[in-house]
């Protein structure tokens, strides 16, 4: 479109200018008395010189050579057309306003091909990586206030623009980590594309431990965004085995009977005192094995037991599970959770308290104790 609207730009310009020279040389041959066929191939010889000088400027200017010839060519017929479009004038007795008229379509084509040359040349030198040197914007107020400074500052960047030299040292962009690109492309996914990524990597880790590890990456969700993400599939978790509770050493059987208890010695009564009975024989209660023991012990205290068979390294997932398989008892993540914060609230509270005085034994023994 651009070079649509410029090739019909020049289409009408240059044969104004053109005929308008023509003319001018015509009606000044007429004056001079040169014959008519004569005068009219002098105009057109004329105007096809102009015009081939143009063209080889312009050419020069696009391969990027010297282009002074044709450049110098070019101005010069374009001084001779604009003085015979002055003389032309002055023989119709036109003036200034006949001369502006005749003149302007040369001068003109003159100027939009000069523009249209330096385009060409930019173009050509920001090809070669070679930029002019242009003015600072310092504004107006700069220029008049400062300009002593000014003029170092734009003389400086001239000196450094023919040397080659710059007094700025390239900034060294900071090298960056594995970890760190790694964190950044993890961070421009899309959610959906990033949890099932971490989900095809750790097929072992359940929603929760799952977004903690989305987390670690950037991507901040919840266990419920994974779910959700995870369209509510069942997640099959490669879990350690469990290993069963041991049962409880029986207790030792108290005896049948229960041994008599030794007799007083009488005190000085004129009646003598009676023997005491022995009591009669309290037998012994069976030790509590398997799922029976669990049923005897409070559902915490079965999570302690639990918790302390399987070690430090169990979750809270894991020990519900442990307690539902041996005690036959539902224990969710949560109550473990819950009985574990219990404990660690309870140790430190027991860690910060004071210890009771222990109270002298001498005291209130009278003598050699304290009154």
């Amino acid at each position: 479109m651009k070079r649509i609207v410029w090739w019909l730009a020049m289409a009408i310009i240059a044969p104004a200018a053109a005929g308008i020279t023509a003319w001018s040389l015509y009606y000044v041959a007429m004056f001079f008395g040169v014959p008519q066929w004569l005068a009219v191939t002098t105009a057109l010889v004329y105007d096809g010189v102009a015009l081939g000088c143009l063209y080889l400027a312009s050419e020069a200017v696009r391969a990027a050579l010297s282009a002074a010839g044709p450049l110098a060519a070019t101005f010069v017929m374009a001084g001779i057309s604009v003085y015979l479009n002055v003389f032309h004038a002055q023989l119709i007795h036109g003036g200034t306003p006949a001369a502006l008229f005749f003149a302007t379509p040369t001068f003109g084509l003159l100027v939009l091909s000069h523009l249209a040359w330096s385009g060409t040349r930019n173009r050509a030198r920001a090809a070669r990586g070679d930029t002019p040197l242009r003015l600072p914007a310092y504004g107006v107020l700069t220029w008049l206030l400062a300009h002593e400074h000014a003029g170092k500052a734009l003389k400086k960047s001239a000196e450094e623009r023919v040397t080659g030299a710059s007094s700025m040292a390239p900034a060294v962009a900071p090298r960056r980590t594995a970890r760190e690109v790694l964190v950044e492309k993890f961070a421009s996914l899309d959610p959906v594309d990033a949890v099932q990524l971490l989900a095809g990597a750790n097929p072992h880790l359940d929603p929760a431990e799952l977004a903690e590890l989305a987390q670690q990456y950037g991507k901040q969700m919840t266990a419920t965004d994974v779910a959700l993400i995870l369209g509510g599939e069942r997640i099959t978790v490669q879990r350690v085995a469990v290993p069963a509770p041991r049962p409880a050493p029986a207790a030792a059987v108290q005896p049948s009977v229960v041994p008599p208890a030794p007799q007083l010695p009488p005190p000085p009564a004129a009646t003598p005192p009676m023997p005491l009975a022995p009591p009669a024989p309290v037998p012994a209660a069976p030790a509590p094995q398997g799922a029976a023991a669990g049923q005897g012990l409070a559902k915490a205290e079965l999570v302690r037991q639990t918790a302390a068979l399987l070690g430090h390294g169990a979750t809270a997932r894991i020990i519900a599970e442990a307690v539902m398989a041996q005690h036959g008892i539902a224990a969710d993540a949560s109550y473990v959770r819950t009985v574990q914060a219990r404990d660690r609230k309870a140790a430190a509270k027991q860690a910060t308290k004071e210890p009771l005085p222990v109270q002298d034994p001498l005291i209130g023994k009278g003598r050699n104790g304290y009154l």
